[in-house]
């Protein structure tokens, strides 16, 4: 049975075609999802904002405040009236991914840094948890927030903590999720690159980018959303309940639909940005949120 409770959403989102993020927020009340407002953020440095990026990872922090990162830096950003009230900078952001609030301090993926960030919210300092080591580090050129990293050996695009507070992450460029703490490999190699990371009820699941959402329990399970819905995007953005996926995608378009392809083998183009609930068992059809301006529109991180 679907739980009946209406959820509250808030989804990050960037445009192909802009330098600000996006914030929806929605409600879904089981049957249909119901645009409340969305907020537009301009990146708070313009000189270093990126178009097309967008807001990338979200978490929540105090006080209804709401963390979210462009690319290249953290903000704290008031949800009612989308006004930042603080800002975090660092020479070595770039390209910033996934977001979370553990323990009381900020986690950020680094991705273009290939790093993980620690984030004390007070003093602003930050611990690093290098993913290339001193021997690769001097073979990387010098870089900039703004610069093109590319390519990226790990590019590490997610991270979760299990009950045992052991980190875990979800490497794109090998298809794979280690856990680098006792250094085992959590499932095998997923068919496309890996995007979102998360826990529900001490399960752990991800999303792959072409649709493919992996349980790893004892025997590892895979819901495909193409079974259930129409022609999807490129899959990123998660939220689990106990019976029921609400997952985003992001348009395809010329820009990404070669990349696209290659990396999914799907034949893809001119597929809008959108929302996606389905059921985990039922046999009820898929529920769609559309996207405002959908056709450039970019979903990233649904809490």
């Amino acid at each position: 049975m679907m739980e009946s409770s209406t959820k509250k959403l808030i989804v990050s989102c960037g445009d192909f075609l802009k330098t600000c993020g996006i914030i929806t927020c929605l409600e879904f009340d089981g049957n249909s999802f119901h645009l409340i407002k969305e907020i537009e953020i301009n990146h708070p440095i313009p000189e270093i904002a990126i178009k097309g990026k967008g807001i990338t990872g979200m978490c929540r922090g105090k006080n209804g405040n709401i963390w979210i990162s462009f690319s290249n830096v953290i903000v704290s950003v008031q949800l009612d009236s989308g006004k930042i009230v603080e800002i975090i900078t660092d020479d070595r952001f770039n390209d910033l991914h996934d977001l979370k609030m553990i323990h009381g301090k900020l986690v950020a993926v680094n991705s273009g840094n290939e790093s993980i960030d620690t984030i004390d919210v007070l003093d602003k300092s930050i611990k690093r948890f290098d993913l290339l080591g001193s021997n690769m580090r001097t073979k990387t050129p010098e870089v900039s927030n703004d610069s093109n990293t590319k390519p990226h050996l790990h590019h590490v695009s997610t991270i979760t903590y299990n009950h045992k507070n052991e980190m875990i992450l979800g490497f794109f460029k090998q298809q794979r999720i280690i856990n680098v703490d006792n250094w085992k490999q959590i499932g095998t190699m997923t068919p496309s690159p890996i995007h979102d990371l998360q826990f529900h009820n001490e399960v752990l699941h991800c999303t792959t980018i072409c649709g493919k959402i992996f349980s790893f329990t004892e025997q590892t399970s895979i819901f495909d959303l193409s079974k259930y819905s129409i022609e999807i995007g490129w899959t990123r953005g998660l939220l689990i309940s106990d019976d029921s996926f609400i997952v985003g995608t992001t348009a395809i378009r010329d820009s990404n639909s070669n990349y696209f392809n290659v990396l999914t083998n799907k034949k893809s183009r001119d597929v809008g940005a959108k929302l996606t609930w389905v059921p985990k068992e039922s046999n009820r059809d898929p529920i769609h949120y559309i996207f405002n301006n959908s056709e450039t529109r970019k979903v990233y991180t649904i809490i």
